[in-house]
């Protein structure tokens, strides 16, 4: 029955019909010339079944080898639609005969004016058996051509799909045609065996069509899950954030399952892993279209949606697994920060959501997360914005529209949480089983759904009160065992603690917190030093959230939170807990209390805490010498740098330390590096002991890391350059950089405990270095850290280059590559100070370019990411200009080389662009260079140190009158630090990249 829109159809009048696509659905929507109407004395499943091989029939015959009434048809073969050729050539008035096979038929031989082959191997042969101006057809591609003995012969290919697709009138024209010889006799509906649709997944012995009769109302058939079609043949699907390993596996499955074309959006080049993984499937037949558009920003969901479809694939389905994690405590959380984490997960759901309305999918799905339905720590933002993408799916589905959205949990081997969710009590979900589940829900058309790997006790450790929530109750056993009341986990009984002498107690506490750290830390006891701070031992303020409740639990003893603060020792927190355990014969606070006034001194004398973990940088971004935003001078603020000659006690044993586990493939991710505990050396005559408050990250790290060609060429040690100074890092071995630090033990008469000083032993947070490595900071009243950035490498390089290379002269226009880096934010400001005029740089956000434009006095500034750059350089500099200051290479620099006047200056910096790369790309009009006559320096840090002399107390004076100043982007706590130099490589940073450790 159909309902139409035509005046052609009625409503409610019965018809066969061809369908588009290979979908058993109920109702479909088809095009109404491709419906013929039943006549009332034809069976409908036989007429149903006739369409198609009439179809091939008429357009083999009627269509391509123009029959004509006498013509001898020969049909070879017997396979379908072998009985539709013979109607349709008999009732055009032909002679038909047939043969079962091209051997029989060239041995019986004759003359025959068409020939159409339906066997499945075209036999050449054929063709010797056609009259002059005959017509051979095949219905499958011929291997070789045919024998043409003639000359004049003409050869077809009968290919019904392509017609479909390509000629919709053709089709329409000939079903009209064999909707009447249906109708008055003259073709005879072909035999069809009629099923239930429940029968639709068994094999039925039989070469009939088969018709399957759709029940009137509501469908009960059982169909088999292999036939309910997920991913259908030569369709189209679209994957956000499907650049990482997440997207990578989810094209792996489309493709695996016959998809046509795949389309794969990410903000970031794809990885080499990734492209290999692309390679392959395109070799074995999948179209892989690769994009790297920002889906929040207008028209990129649109662009995506169409290249899905432009090679003729319809688009069935979106995933949505875009996404962006950025840890942080509420406390902590800014706009900034909300937005980061806001604008993948929802903004781009919306704007697919948006450009997707009209298309006929089969699925719209969203991957979220477990976190709005279960918490985790510090994750706020995220499950906001994981939160609101569930709300957007339950608006899709009241709308019509098809919508799946699934609460994942970590899937093993690919994302963040593959490696940390594990001791919250979370495990991995294995990749094939979740692919399983993405298709059972899919399969089932589930709106909404969450799929967690969970062990419920061990989530639940931290979170006891959470086992009497209503969502948890049927995860929890039907009778959990009771636990001993008062005994820790760790088997002291409460009761023993109580009755123990004063001495026994404390060891035995100690002894307690000792196994509670050791098991929170998954490390042996005695790694464990109860003598070094926590911050020290790699408490971070989400374990001493687990370790407060655990010890809670285990002695009774209400725990104030200023109580275990990163400086906290164990043997300062056994103290505590000794003198408060309940019902002790020293008369102390009492179990039900919590304690008044002040904590013991040894615990109040100790500095603020630590600030809270924030993964993957959570970073901060403010102008030197100026305090954070929305931070004060309360205990919940890092620690001030200490004043010089300030005494240190409680000295450490061990540091956290980064260590390179092995040389990566790119610096996507972080499994090849790992934070672990080391225990730190004797201090020896002529050392020094420091504990690193912060560190720097920059650009040659980078090449460090991942020492490639370009990087060897850049300055790195390998070789190509076997006599750079910067020495790759070592596989298994710590990683070093740039740091400042407090003094806080000496073996040298030159320098106190307490001194500030700086060194090349950062990415820990503990160092034993030699005196002679170590520099002494000068007391300037500046913030400490800008001696890692405009008093430090980063500001000798843009003071030297401009002053040895850039030879700037009072009028001259200077263009900065990568303007708002550590690099370049200097350089501009300093080419400034030396006379330039006007100042162009080039950034990829707004937030950036207001930056350079309202605080640092840049005139002009061009967002590389809106493309034409150097359209855009003509623009902001229509006379030319004089000094380019390249940080990036690539398209900046061809930019640079069309507008540089003669005998302009090129302070060749850094090619930001290429450091990944196996092979540096120069710009094709790098010939300019010879007729320009161009001047070009390569800027190398170490060749300025003869400014030694003048340019410490020249950026000093800059600094303290502020001629000049520097942003930073401020990453808290160690565990952070790789995440700032990953920031860096992708140009997140604004400014000097500062880990504050």
């Amino acid at each position: 029955m159909i309902t139409s829109l035509t005046h052609a159809l009625a409503a409610g009048q019965q018809v066969a019909a061809l369908v588009k696509g290979e979908d058993l659905a109920n109702p479909v929507r088809t095009d109404a010339d491709w419906c013929v109407p039943i006549p009332g004395h034809l069976d409908a499943a036989a007429v149903a079944c006739s369409l198609l091989p009439y179809l091939t029939a008429h357009y083999a015959l009627h269509h391509l080898a123009r029959i004509r009434p006498g013509d001898r048809v020969l049909i070879v073969g017997t396979q379908s639609p072998n009985k539709a050729l013979r109607h349709t050539a008999s009732a055009a008035r032909a002679r038909v005969s047939t043969a079962a096979s091209a051997t029989s038929a060239v041995r019986r031989g004759g003359s025959w004016n068409v020939i159409i082959d339906i066997t499945a191997t075209p036999d050449p042969r054929l063709g010797r058996l056609l009259v002059p101006a005959g017509r051979l057809l095949t219905t499958t591609a011929r291997p070789t051509p045919a024998e043409d003995t003639t000359g004049n012969t003409g050869t077809y290919t009968v290919d019904t799909g392509a017609l479909a697709a390509t000629a919709p009138r053709t089709v329409a024209d000939l079903l009209s045609r064999i909707a009447g010889g249906l109708a008055d006799g003259t073709l005879p509906p072909l035999p069809a065996t009629r099923l239930p649709l429940s029968a639709l997944g068994r094999r039925q012995d039989t070469d009939r069509p088969l018709a399957y009769q759709w029940p009137a109302g509501t469908v009960t058939a059982d169909l088999p899950p292999e036939h309910v079609p997920i991913v259908r043949a030569k369709s189209a699907y679209v994957i956000s954030g499907g650049l990482g390993g997440l997207g990578i596996v989810l094209c792996q499955w489309l493709a695996g399952k016959g998809a046509g074309t795949i389309v794969l959006n990410g903000r970031s080049q794809p990885t080499d892993q990734a492209r290999e993984a692309i390679d392959t499937m395109r070799q074995e037949g999948t179209r892989i279209e690769v994009g790297t558009a920002d889906l929040t920003e207008t028209g990129t969901a649109e662009h995506l949606l169409r290249t899905a479809e432009r090679h003729g694939h319809t688009l069935r389905g979106i995933i949505h697994a875009a996404a962006v994690v950025e840890d942080a405590t509420v406390a902590r959380i800014t706009p900034d920060l909300l937005e980061r984490v806001w604008r993948p997960k929802a903004r781009g759901a919306w704007l697919l959501h948006q450009a997707s309305t009209d298309y006929r999918l089969d699925w719209w799905v969203a991957f979220s997360s477990f976190v709005p339905l279960l918490g985790s720590p510090g994750q706020a933002a995220y499950a906001s914005a994981s939160a609101w993408l569930d709300v957007l799916i339950a608006h899709r589905a009241a709308h019509g529209l098809p919508a799946t959205g699934i609460n994942w949990g970590a899937w093993a081997d690919v994302g963040i949480g593959a490696r940390t969710l594990g001791k919250q009590g979370f495990t991995t979900i294995p990749i094939h089983d979740a692919l399983a589940g993405l298709e059972l829900l899919l399969t089932h058309a589930r709106t909404s759904a969450g799929f967690v790997a969970l062990d419920i006790d061990r989530w639940l450790e931290p979170y006891p009160a959470a086992a009497t929530a209503p969502l948890l109750a049927p995860l929890l056993p039907a009778t959990p065992a009771a636990p001993a009341t008062g005994d820790s986990d760790q088997g002291i009984p409460l009761e023993t603690l109580r009755q123990a002498s004063p001495d026994q107690r404390a060891r035995m506490v100690t002894e307690l917190l000792t196994l509670q750290t050791a098991a929170l830390l998954d490390c042996p006891p005695d790694r464990i030093d109860a003598d070094t701070p926590l911050a020290g031992l790699g408490v971070d303020s989400l374990i001493t959230v687990r370790l407060r409740n655990r010890l809670q639990q285990a002695l009774g003893v209400p725990l104030p939170r200023t109580i275990l603060r990163a400086q906290t020792t164990l043997t300062t927190l056994a103290d505590y807990l000794t003198d408060h355990l309940p019902h002790t014969t020293t008369g102390s606070t009492g179990p039900g209390e919590i304690p008044q006034g002040s904590p013991p001194a040894r615990i109040e004398s100790t500095p603020p805490a630590t600030p809270p973990l924030q993964q993957p940088g959570g970073p901060e971004q403010h102008q030197a010498q100026t305090p954070p935003p929305g931070e004060n001078t309360s205990v919940t603020t890092p620690p001030p740098v200490p004043a010089h000659g300030e005494p240190a006690a409680n000295l450490p044993t061990a540091t956290s330390v980064w260590i390179l586990d092995h040389r990566p493939v790119n610096l996507a991710g972080d499994e090849h590096v790992r934070l672990e505990q080391r225990p730190l050396p004797p201090l020896r005559e002529g050392q020094v002991l420091i504990r690193n408050t912060h560190m720097s990250v920059h650009s040659a790290m980078l090449g460090q890391m991942l020492p490639t060609p370009v990087a060897q060429y850049c300055g790195v040690r390998g070789p190509l350059n076997p006599t750079a100074f910067w020495v790759p890092y070592a596989v298994g071995e710590a990683m070093t950089g740039p740091a400042i630090g407090e003094v806080l033990a000496s073996r040298t008469d030159d320098i106190t405990p307490g001194n500030l000083v700086r060194h090349h032993l950062g990415w820990r947070t503990h160092a034993i270095v030699d005196a002679t490595a170590v520099e002494q900071l000068p007391d300037t009243g500046l913030d400490p850290t800008v001696h890692l950035g405009p008093l430090g490498l980063n500001g000798l390089t843009a003071y030297g280059a401009l002053m040895d290379g850039g030879h700037i002269t009072e009028g001259d226009t200077v263009f900065v590559s990568a303007a708002a880096g550590a690099v370049g934010c200097l350089a501009g400001q300093i080419a400034r100070l030396q006379g330039a005029t006007r100042i162009i740089g080039s950034t990829g956000t707004p937030d950036k370019a207001r930056l350079l434009t309202d605080t640092l006095g840049f005139d002009a500034v061009i967002d590389y990411t809106q493309g034409d750059i150097a359209g855009q350089l003509s623009a902001a500099a229509p006379d030319g200009i004089d000094v380019y200051f390249d940080n990036v290479g690539g398209d900046h620099l061809a930019a640079a080389l069309d507008v540089l006047h003669h005998r302009g200056r090129i302070l060749l910096c850094g090619l930001h662009s290429q450091y990944a790369q196996e092979h540096i790309h120069w710009p094709e009009n790098l010939p300019l260079i010879i007729g320009k006559a161009l001047h070009i320096t390569g800027v190398k840090v170490f060749d300025y140190t003869a400014r030694f002399t003048d340019f410490p107390a020249v950026m000093t004076r800059w600094l303290t009158t502020r001629a000049l100043t520097c942003p930073v982007t401020v990453t808290h706590h160690i565990q952070n630090a790789y995440q700032a130099l990953q920031g860096l490589s992708a140009g997140k940073n604004t400014g000097q990249s500062i880990v504050e450790l």
